[in-house]
């Protein structure tokens, strides 16, 4: 239950939908997995990546017009390291107006954070005090691409969403052609790499392309 809390709190701070866990009454409840589990736990359907350090042609909606404007996303790094990742929500926490990352006291799960980078090209639509709209929606999927990660003939739900603790601009500080610097923390079950990081790329009539990217 305590997963399914932690969950919970990090979907309302992020402003997104109530919680709807799948496949038991809370997330990471055990059941049984499918036939195409792989040693590795992944998955043998498995959906290609854009790998670390790749630069990838995406859009944001431009706050000036309100329509999809070109820039080039790629995930840099991602931190496992308990006591790295430790430090950064710490950091988050302290600087954090109003909201924190909630403690994830469960040794089956850990926290993960992912830091990615969004490049503005100079001929984004910039306001005259600039620009404030720079984080992309990102969600978790299996290798698959669905919502539940399957690890050892255990299907684990609950663990698509993402929350942002990197610095966003306020206003005079960020403009175009510059680069902002992200990252997004979410929970993984220990040790399982087999899953990707979900860029829903918007367009100006709503709809939306995803865009898969490799955790390493």
């Amino acid at each position: 239950m305590l997963l399914a809390l932690c969950l919970c709190l990090l979907l309302s701070l992020a402003g997104l939908a109530a919680c709807s866990f799948s496949g038991g009454d809370e997330a990471g409840s055990a059941n049984a997995a499918g036939s195409a589990d792989t040693a590795d736990g992944g998955t043998a359907d498995t959906i290609a990546g854009v790998s670390l350090g790749t630069w990838q042609d995406s859009v944001l909606i431009s706050e000036r017009d309100n329509k999809a404007h070109p820039v080039q996303i790629r995930f840099t790094t991602v931190d496992t390291d308990p006591a790295k990742v430790q430090k950064q929500i710490d950091e988050y926490n302290v600087s954090a107006a109003g909201h924190s990352i909630p403690a994830l006291n469960d040794e089956q799960y850990d926290y993960i954070i992912a830091h990615y980078e969004v490049k503005f090209p100079e001929d984004y639509p910039d306001g005259d005090y600039g620009i404030t709209q720079v984080v992309p929606t990102f969600t978790i999927c299996a290798a698959d691409g669905t919502d539940v990660i399957s690890v050892n003939n255990t299907n684990y739900s609950g663990l698509t969403q993402t929350f942002e603790i990197g610095y966003q601009p306020r206003g005079y500080d960020f403009h175009a052609g510059d680069t902002y610097k992200g990252a997004i923390v979410y929970i993984m079950v220990d040790g399982y790499k087999g899953y990707r990081i979900v860029e829903h790329m918007p367009a100006s009539d709503g709809s939306e392309t995803l865009t898969y990217y490799m955790p390493e």
